[in-house]
């Protein structure tokens, strides 16, 4: 659906539009499918439980250096809304449970940390590894949506039941994220690789964006540092 939308101004009204559904999908309709369908649309991983998280991605993209223009001006405003954030998320842990990641109030929490981790690129992303890891998980966003599934089915046949609490929830992740770009590095190994999962090429120092022409988006690669 993004390869097919042109004009750049559509991705925001897509976004906006992407949020009430999700939110809708989350708490009713997602529930109350039966039979073949509803396994489907049931599972963790289909894609209405996780629109409006990509449409943003697509708007980040496209709007980049208007965002980062506005975050440095709301800076102040932002760090606010990311201590209540945080301040929010305590309240709510109760300790032994996990958070559900399609919990409907992820839809405000994440876009929060996103724009408050842009704000703060150009600090934490000093450093040469740091920034390569970044450009990583970029590259394989994709294919990790796609295939960490199996990687949580694997390590719930071998890890031990003890091990998934909320206290070992971010050694977990960690072992997931590494096993989805494991299995990704190795899919790009194959020939046809790119009909199976759409991992992006490596480019260092350099984000994947559309060139802009009025509001018409063409792809393109944007590098850090230039203007376009």
């Amino acid at each position: 659906m993004i390869q097919l939308v042109r004009v750049r101004k559509y991705f925001i009204v897509l976004f906006l539009l992407s949020v009430p559904l999700n939110y809708f999908w989350l708490t009713n309709t997602g529930s109350q499918l039966q039979g073949a369908v509803g396994v489907i649309t049931g599972h963790h991983s289909f894609i209405l439980n996780w629109l409006s998280y990509f449409l943003l991605g697509a708007v980040l993209a496209y709007y980049y250096e208007e965002i980062m223009l506005r975050l440095h001006r709301y800076r102040v405003v932002l760090g606010m809304l990311f201590v209540w954030m945080v301040v929010g998320i305590y309240v709510e842990i109760t300790p032994g449970e996990l958070f559900g990641s399609m919990r409907p109030a992820n839809l405000i929490y994440i876009p929060i940390f996103f724009l408050f981790l842009l704000s703060v690129y150009e600090r934490i992303a000093r450093g040469k590894y740091i920034t390569e890891f970044i450009h990583m998980i970029g590259n394989y966003s994709m294919g990790i949506y796609l295939v960490h599934p199996l990687i949580i089915l694997l390590l719930e046949g071998q890890l031990p039941s003890y091990m998934w609490n909320s206290v070992l929830i971010l050694p977990i992740f960690g072992l997931t994220i590494a096993g989805s770009i494991a299995i990704n590095k190795l899919i790009l190994l194959l020939p046809i690789s790119q009909y199976i999962v759409p991992v992006g090429k490596r480019r260092p120092r350099s984000v994947r964006v559309g060139v802009v022409e009025g509001d018409t988006v063409k792809g393109g690669v944007h590098a850090q540092g230039s203007t376009s």
